[in-house]
């Protein structure tokens, strides 16, 4: 194991209700298993039941996250549709638009359907992505280049964002977020 990634916290975004199981809980088994720290963060502290049933307690409501003083490396917005509660949130959008103005050094990771709120806060204009079939055309249409694969980088010296098209890949994305982080 790679000491140095013990200092790393990773940020999941989730939905209190409905989120998609295998989203979170699959990446968040292969960071935890390379020693990163995991956050939980959601529209409010407590309790957050997935689409299946399972069950996890955020850590942190949205309002209060702080990129730069909680020292996150990644972000990462899990999907379902619980996620479609983050499109037009303001904090959701800050954080996305903060990420990417001020810490180029840092990941913007989404899956599923939370990959539109990426699109929504106006990250996504010239980057390569992908997303849930049903929010394929939102991307688009603010400015995504669309792409097929099932998980999508677009690493520069600018920007690290990470998307991926929904659960069947969720491990997958889980190991791609874990490459690029350092």
């Amino acid at each position: 194991m790679n000491e140095k990634k013990l200092d790393i916290k990773v940020g999941f975004i989730i939905a209190n209700k409905d989120f998609r199981n295998e989203e979170y809980f699959e990446p968040r088994k292969v960071l935890e298993k390379a020693g990163l720290s995991i956050v939980t963060i959601a529209m409010e502290k407590g309790l957050c039941i997935g689409k299946l049933g399972g069950e996890v307690f955020a850590d942190v409501a949205i309002k209060d996250v702080k990129i730069q003083e909680q020292n996150f490396s990644a972000i990462i917005f899990v999907g379902g549709s619980g996620s479609k509660i983050y499109w037009h949130n303001e904090f959701a959008q800050n954080i996305c638009r903060l990420i990417i103005e001020k810490y180029p050094n840092k990941i913007l990771a989404a899956i599923c359907s939370s990959v539109a709120t990426l699109a929504f806060a106006g990250v996504l204009k010239n980057i390569k992505a992908n997303s849930y079939q049903s929010e394929r055309e939102i991307i688009k249409e603010y400015g995504a280049i669309l792409m097929d694969d099932d998980i999508v980088v677009d690493v520069n010296d600018k920007h690290k964002i990470i998307t991926a098209n929904g659960p069947k890949v969720a491990k997958l994305f889980g190991e791609e977020i874990l490459k690029h982080l350092n």
